[in-house]
Parts: C-alpha cells; sequence; structure tokens
C-alpha cells in the first residue's frame, strides 16, 4: 500500500514499503528553495524507515528536473548512507526515465560519487515493473 510522505511545494513523495525494501516516488520537479525545510527533512525520515532494509528503490521516473540544491540534496543522502553502520546500510537503486536529461548526467555522477552505495535502473516511466518492492 501506497502512502504520502510528502505533498507540497514543487514534488510530492510517495512510500510503498515491503518487507525487506522499500520504494519511494517522487513527483513533479525538485525546485528548492530551503533544502532544510523540505528535501532534506524528507530525506532524513526515508533514510530513517530504510534502515535495515535490503534496498530503497527511489522511483524518479515522474521526477521531470531537479535543481542545484536539490541535487546537493541528494549527494547529502548518500554521505549519510556512508556514515551508516553496514549491517544498516541500504542498496539505494534510482529508477531513471532515460527522457529526462537531468537524471542522465546527474544520476551517473551521483553513482560514480557513491561508489557500491548506489545504483541506476533505467525504465522508462510507461514500465510499471518498481513493484518488485514487496519482497
Amino acid at each position: 500500500m501506497a502512502s504520502i510522505l510528502f505533498d507540497g511545494g514543487s514534488f510530492r513523495v510517495i512510500q510503498k514499503e515491503g518487507s525487506r525494501r522499500m520504494m519511494i516516488r517522487i513527483e513533479g520537479g525538485l525546485l528548492v528553495e530551503d533544502p532544510a525545510d523540505e528535501l532534506n527533512d524528507a530525506i532524513d525520515l526515508i533514510h530513517q524507515r530504510s534502515l535495515g532494509k535490503e534496498a530503497l528503490l527511489l522511483d524518479l521516473r515522474n521526477c521531470v528536473y531537479a535543481d542545484a540544491t536539490a541535487l546537493k540534496s541528494l549527494v547529502r543522502w548518500v554521505d549519510l548512507l556512508r556514515e551508516t553502520p553496514e549491517g544498516q546500510r541500504y542498496n539505494l537503486v534510482f529508477v531513471s526515465e532515460p527522457d529526462h536529461a537531468w537524471q542522465r548526467s546527474s544520476l551517473r555522477n551521483l553513482v560514480r560519487y557513491s561508489g557500491s552505495l548506489t545504483d541506476i535502473r533505467v525504465q522508462a516511466a510507461a514500465e510499471e515493473n518498481t513493484d518488485a518492492v514487496a519482497r
């Protein structure tokens, strides 16, 4: 069952959770004036809820744009993951839409920065195979 974690501003964060995985879908555009009030708070909540899970699928297929401040928040998320003890750490998987130019360049660089902590799954928005979350 999906639930809305955050709804307001330019984006919405929706959560779907299984026993070993969680999926977060971000819709809209990540245009963040004050990341401490919006995106970073959402990231902190998602991070806490994901501790001990096998993976967190971050579905960005319906996220059409992210500004530099939002990308900085995603880098901060990777840093949080690095600081997490290994037994609690989850694999952060970005589910990407190949038609969104910002995702092709930014996510690739973010995965390089994070090393083995993240991965990218490229999947068109019309494909709805991210429901492998229920595991």
